[in-house]
């Protein structure tokens, strides 16, 4: 696999050899490591400025704190909310007629309801590259039809909507009403 971690005694090996002359493709060859994790650490001993005689002189802790990858790097907010969806949905997948499709559009597409007119929420792409959050009525019967009677997506409810401008504590809902953001 290309572009994995090393151990420290490879890094050793890898550095030594480039010292001694040799290219990417030949140490690849030599200790079975593919040519873009050579390059990989090649790049970071390069960018580092140490000289071979200082890499050499370095504790296997030091090395590995300088040049080694974590094994287990932390997890951004979306894995942890993805992790958080897993169960639910392995357990959906075991009901009959539940497909990974159906599960996926009921992911990216939210719906709410304020009031009792339904809403589908989409994300209109902006030329910036960015996107804006739109709220456009929906038919429940479209719903019905794209889902089937028993597989609706869970719908937010709320009695109305407010605006409450508030930058720095911005919350979705506020008593029961469904919270748009104002455009400044």
């Amino acid at each position: 696999m290309s572009n994995k971690t090393i151990s420290v005694l490879k890094l050793r090996q890898v550095i030594r050899l480039y010292n001694q002359g040799k290219g990417s493709k030949a140490i690849a060859g030599m200790l079975f490591i593919s040519r873009n994790t050579i390059k990989k650490y090649l790049h970071i001993f390069l960018s580092s400025g140490l000289s071979y005689d200082t890499f050499s002189a370095m504790s296997d802790l030091e090395l590995s704190q300088k040049f080694l990858v974590a094994a287990h790097p932390e997890k951004s907010q979306r894995q942890i909310d993805m992790e958080a969806l897993l169960p639910g949905i392995c357990r959906e997948l075991k009901r009959k007629g539940v497909t990974k499709e159906m599960l996926y559009r009921q992911y990216k597409e939210k719906y709410l309801r304020v009031g009792t007119t339904l809403y589908k929420l989409v994300h209109r792409p902006l030329i910036s590259g960015d996107y804006i959050e739109e709220k456009i009525p929906w038919s429940y019967e479209v719903l019905r039809q794209d889902y089937g009677k028993n597989n609706l997506p869970d719908i937010e409810k709320y009695d109305g909507f407010c605006i409450i401008p508030n930058h720095t504590d911005y919350k979705q809902q506020v008593q029961n009403k469904h919270t748009t953001k104002m455009n400044l």
